[in-house]
């Protein structure tokens, strides 16, 4: 079962200001007529996902550039010239609408739901990072002036509930998928770290896919800023992979040197390359992670993470056990330029089974895409996390 996601910076409309300057599409810069540009892009971005998104469940999550209409702040501009309708994610709200229902989450910025052997959580790392830790995309965090959105602690919380219930019987692989990084060789949101990271290592996440940082960067699992010395085998710690390099028109970003000690394989501007992770889980104790470049699809860099789990025995804690079967999870890191080249379209789904409280709904209609539960015996699927 196919099921692309785009962990933010969905059509990088917000950019309309630096594209109308720099040349690149012709806009009025202005309150009374750049929502036009605005929304012509995310909908000509909509329009082109509608090969994918009317008939596969297409999962999203926030990022700063769904936050306001000014790219936080372009040049001079402010969000003086945005419709009261872009700003606060009020697009993003609105748009799409992912299982947080099903999930006990909160609207579009965080929830749950399992896909074949996989559970998947997608986090909020732009707002509500609770602790009393300021969200990048807050108040007195950054330049976008949005949110809060729960209350006081309600994601850490939600986010607790939901891992230490995670039937690992049933899905044995946890990957949570967010739009910042807090381990890579450039930007990193360090409120994030201390607010998700020990949750990550108390209830033994697998994976954690970010983007944000316009590179591809494959890392060891990481603990508490020491890669773990099992590396892919058999680790204790989650492992890191950023994946913001689907494509801008910007181009790449730049590593900062010298490179972290935890840093294993990346692309940056240097190589020009944009792409997208495939995660295949062959069965409960493998998990390969797959670049493929977008202009070829050809595989640039692959790693397999081996968990020594027994299969089938029930546990909540990492070392779990489960019934073995084997899935294709297509990670599409999204594009920051809004184009459909960062996911794919093909799937082998053995059988689409219905949960109540893990669907994997919505779509970028708005509508409810529909529950898609992949069987834990050969499904596909997809994932992404964009910059």
């Amino acid at each position: 079962m196919l099921t692309p996601s785009l962990a933010g910076d969905i059509a990088y409309a917000d950019a309309w200001i630096k594209e109308a300057e720099a040349g690149y599409i012709n806009a009025t810069i202005d309150y009374a007529e750049g929502y036009k540009a605005y929304e012509s892009i995310l909908d000509d971005f909509y329009d082109e996902m509608t090969t994918i998104t009317t008939i596969k469940p297409y999962m999203v999550g926030p990022g700063n550039h769904e936050a306001n209409c000014d790219n936080g702040g372009t040049g001079s501009y402010t969000t003086s010239v945005c419709m009261p309708g872009q700003m606060n994610f009020t697009g993003f709200r609105n748009h799409f609408r992912m299982p947080s229902n099903e999930s006990c989450g909160l609207e579009n910025f965080w929830f749950s739901y399992d896909v074949g052997m996989v559970h998947f959580v997608q986090i909020d790392t732009e707002t509500d990072l609770g602790h009393g830790l300021v969200g990048p995309d807050e108040p007195l965090g950054g330049t976008e002036d949005a949110g809060p959105f729960g209350l006081m602690n309600q994601q850490i919380n939600w986010l607790t509930n939901d891992l230490a219930t995670v039937d690992r019987s049933k899905t044995p692989w946890v990957v949570v998928t967010g739009h910042r990084p807090w381990y890579s060789s450039g930007s990193i949101c360090t409120n994030c770290s201390l607010a998700f990271e020990p949750l990550f290592l108390e209830y033994g996440v697998d994976l954690y896919m970010a983007g944000h940082f316009h590179v591809y960067e494959r890392m060891t699992p990481i603990a508490n800023q020491v890669s773990d010395p099992n590396g892919l085998n058999n680790p204790s710690s989650p492992w890191y992979i950023v994946n913001g390099a689907a494509g801008h028109y910007d181009g790449l970003d730049s590593f900062t040197l010298p490179l972290m000690p935890y840093h294993v394989y990346g692309l940056s501007t240097n190589d020009g390359v944009y792409g997208w992770s495939m995660l295949t889980f062959h069965n409960c104790t493998h998990l390969t992670q797959s670049f493929i470049a977008s202009n070829n699809n050809s595989v640039l860099d692959s790693a397999t993470l081996y968990k020594n789990r027994t299969c089938g025995s029930p546990s909540n804690s990492a070392s779990s056990s489960i019934s073995s079967a084997t899935s294709t999870t297509r990670s599409a890191t999204g594009s920051a330029t809004g184009s459909a080249t960062g996911s794919s379209t093909s799937s082998t789904t053995n059988s689409a089974t219905s949960s109540a409280t893990r669907s994997a709904t919505g779509s970028a209609t708005g509508s409810a895409a529909g529950s898609a539960t992949g069987s834990a015996t050969g499904s596909t699927t997809g994932i992404s996390s964009t910059v």
